[in-house]
């Protein structure tokens, strides 16, 4: 599990990277209350077979769309 709520991150790209690893095994993510407006790379994260994240919270965010997302979860 890991919380990276209220950080005021604006990017996951190393995030992304780091889910796409065979060696990550993390399950839940928390990145809630950030400043997230894009979040394309963490979608392709969660196409990789190798990304393990069932658990998500996006909310409190300024996305801009979801369309990559919810491609991601299908």
């Amino acid at each position: 599990s890991l919380n990276l709520s209220h950080n005021q991150l604006t990017s996951v790209r190393k995030l992304s990277e780091a889910l796409q690893s065979p060696h990550c095994k993390l399950k839940d993510l928390d990145l809630s209350n950030n400043r997230l407006t894009s979040i394309q790379e963490l979608s392709e994260a969660l196409k990789s077979p190798n990304c393990e994240v069932t658990s998500l919270n996006l909310s409190h965010n300024q996305l801009t769309s979801i369309r990559e997302l919810s491609e991601a979860l299908q």
